[in-house]
């Protein structure tokens, strides 16, 4: 039990240092933290807001669609009334004016969400803006009489998910097709696949040079699909701090790979995991320490 102990206080130590006082840069990252977060929830949000003005009805319902009737979004101009409610909402999380808004975002969020993907299967391109919006949605309830715990909480919190989720990604891929599925061929015929779709959309295909290698030489895609499948199953080592950059640096790689390989972009994801993994905080600290002592040198005359 006490070594047990010891290990989930090294990892609250790790993910929520409440006891380590903010720097003026921790506190200007997190700022742009919340201000990314609002832009790409907006941004999916207008999206999703075009998209279902060409959906009559629901086909499959997803998420709340199960218990809420979200046809009264679809075909009409609802979908943008609630995009600038999301944008009144979101003003109000980030300037403190209401320990709701975050929530009330994130409500919405999840009504335009589930309205665009009524159709059928759903995206998980955009679930890692829900996570960090219920983070700060979290945050803001819990820690509302202080900043430092909050943004504490929200950053730890997120950490903690993002590793869980992809440790989680891994299990099933090995529960459901076994050590046999970092296999060269299966992304052969992924990449087909993206041929077939790309023919379809465009008429032609031009294969990139990484995609070329997989196809003439499987062992290259085996290699490649082993990186992944591997830096997945690590990744709750994002958990600790002196792991977290080299970590992070392995999912943004992996990303970049399936990008390249299969011309799936997870961009959002791409673009946390780049904010997040880094302790960006220390340049913007440097950046004020140079500013505060070029203005305190002296004049000379």
């Amino acid at each position: 039990m006490s070594v047990l102990r010891r290990s989930l206080q090294t990892l609250g130590q790790n993910l929520f240092p409440f006891e380590t006082p903010l720097t003026r840069g921790e506190q200007l990252y997190f700022r742009l933290f919340e201000l990314l977060i609002a832009l790409c929830s907006l941004r999916l949000a207008w999206q999703w807001s075009d998209y279902v003005q060409r959906v009559e009805r629901v086909l499959k319902p997803q998420g709340i669609g199960h218990y809420l009737d979200v046809s009264f979004v679809l075909g009409s101009q609802t979908a943008y009334v609630l995009t600038a409610v999301l944008a009144l909402c979101l003003l109000l999380g980030i300037t403190r004016r209401s320990p709701f808004g975050y929530g009330a975002a994130l409500a919405i969020m999840h009504v335009l969400y589930v309205a665009r993907h009524s159709q059928g299967k759903a995206s998980h391109v955009a679930h890692c803006i829900g996570l960090s919006l219920l983070a700060l949605t979290l945050g803001a309830a819990l820690f509302r009489r202080s900043s430092e715990l909050f943004q504490r909480f929200v950053l730890g919190s997120l950490i903690f998910f993002f590793g869980l989720s992809y440790v989680l990604a891994g299990i099933c891929k090995l529960r459901y097709t076994g050590l046999g599925w970092p296999n060269g061929s299966h992304l052969v015929l992924w990449i087909a696949e993206r041929e077939l779709d790309s023919r379809a959309a465009l008429g032609s295909f031009a294969p990139n040079m990484l995609q070329r290698l997989i196809l003439e030489h499987p062992q290259l895609g085996t290699l490649t699909l082993a990186f992944g499948l591997a830096t997945e199953l690590l990744a709750f080592f994002v958990w600790f701090e002196r792991f977290r950059p080299w970590m992070f640096t392995g999912l943004i790689a992996m990303h970049v790979g399936i990008g390249v390989t299969m011309n799936i972009y997870f961009t959002y994801n791409v673009t946390l995991l780049v904010l997040i993994g880094y302790p960006w905080w220390r340049l913007i600290d440097w950046v004020l320490r140079r500013v505060s002592d070029s203005s305190a040198e002296p004049v000379l005359h």
